[in-house]
């Protein structure tokens, strides 16, 4: 499932995994598709993306990481099968991707029969080519893309910002607590860290986040534990 968002100048389209419903973000502008390089935000394996990349003849990736999960990193050595890849990540998100133990179901999909084949998914190993400690920012096709640390879901996430555009991978799911229980993960760090982060943001911001829909800052209102959309608040007033 694949959804396309116009946010001048980038295009984005984000493609939707099925078992994890975890999201990939395809990002272009104009300059990028004459150089033939195209900005992912996480990655899946998708014979659709790869159609997709194929026919607008992008050669070069660069793929930034938002976190170390597994359902976040299982399109990486596959892209680069495929096309020229620079990798981007936290040093700790890159410390745990090496590991192929790392690599692999986290057993909190569920036991549906689409989930269950990744429960046995060959472990992986993957290699980071570009690592950052803190905040950082690069430079891509003439964008300024800045790299905000942002523990707490992972002691390696990040959340990453190109103009009005947010990508906070599993920190901001919308109408879901962020998941802090898991190996690497704090509730303090998220706490005074990362979530007076996100609550600060300015109500222009698109979020896009590593599971379910796009929104606006504008649209939602944080409450109790959680981004909910302002009308769904109303409904229940």
């Amino acid at each position: 499932m694949k959804e396309t968002f116009v946010v001048e100048p980038l295009m984005i389209t984000k493609y939707t995994e099925d078992s994890f419903l975890c999201n990939m973000y395809v990002l272009m502008t104009q300059e990028s598709l004459r150089d033939g390089n195209a900005l992912v935000i996480d990655t899946i394996q998708s014979e659709e993306v790869l159609k997709d990349l194929n026919r607008a003849d992008i050669r070069n990736l660069t793929i930034i990481l938002t976190h170390e999960h597994f359902d976040h990193t299982t399109g990486i050595n596959w892209l680069r099968e495929n096309f020229e890849v620079h990798l981007i990540s936290h040093e700790v998100c890159a410390k745990k991707i090496l590991l192929p133990r790392n690599n692999r179901s986290l057993s909190i999909m569920g036991s549906d029969e689409d989930s269950r084949k990744y429960r046995y998914y060959p472990p992986y190993s993957c290699t980071t080519d570009e690592t950052f400690c803190g905040d950082t920012s690069i430079q891509w096709c003439g964008l300024d893309v800045k790299i905000v640390y942002a523990p707490g879901h992972t002691a390696g996430s990040c959340c990453i910002n190109i103009n009005t555009c947010m990508f906070v991978g599993d920190s901001a799911l919308l109408g879901l607590p962020t998941l802090t229980r898991l190996p690497g993960g704090s509730q303090k760090d998220y706490n005074s860290m990362t979530l007076p982060f996100l609550k600060n943001l300015n109500l222009e911001t698109v979020i896009f986040p590593g599971h379910g829909n796009v929104y606006k800052m504008a649209e939602v209102t944080y409450r109790g534990d959680c981004f909910q959309y302002i009308p769904d608040l109303k409904e229940e007033l």
